[in-house]
């Protein structure tokens, strides 16, 4: 009978007695059920895909395991750099708007004075022939932005699907 209680405080104490080949198989048998049925700390997730290898009899290609925790290491990785990347475009729209209401300027032809648009060898400075061409470069603008913006979300749907995939 399995008599060694593992609990959350001492599993790093017989991780390390496991890992230096000192516990007994009654120990082994309460660390592997501590892996299968508790709820493991995420700082211990590493250690889980051992533990069912040894559970298992050692019957399963470690290699198989080793490349699903890679997997799912790539995948929280992908997830990172996608907050990262959501929260620079917020950091960014928040600068913008901020400079904006500390400009205190709402006319659209005050924030574009000193614009010119060089056409050849002439330049035009008046703000009211080149407003066009402005408001035609902002929509260019937007529309790249849709685009990316669309790309992000085509990428992301295939992360979900990669994913998903990997559970199965």
């Amino acid at each position: 009978m399995n008599t060694t209680i593992i609990t959350k405080k001492n599993v790093r104490n017989y991780i390390e007695k496991f890992l230096d080949g000192e516990t007994s198989n009654a120990e082994e048998q309460a660390l592997y059920d501590f892996f299968k049925n508790e709820d493991v700390p995420q700082s211990l997730q590493e250690y889980a895909p051992m533990f069912a290898w040894y559970d298992g009899k050692m019957e399963e290609d470690p290699r198989r395991l080793i490349e699903e925790n890679r997997r799912q290491s790539r995948i929280i990785r992908i997830r990172l750099v996608r907050w990262s990347i959501a929260a620079a475009a917020m950091v960014a729209v928040m600068v913008s708007v901020g400079i904006a209401l500390f400009t205190g300027s709402t006319s659209s032809t005050s924030i574009y004075d000193g614009s010119y648009v060089k056409v050849g060898n002439t330049v035009n400075s008046n703000i009211n022939e080149i407003m066009p061409e402005i408001e035609a470069t902002i929509a260019h603008a937007d529309d790249v932005e849709r685009k990316a913006l669309e790309t992000y979300r085509n990428l992301q749907q295939a992360e979900n699907e990669i994913e998903q995939k990997g559970r199965q």
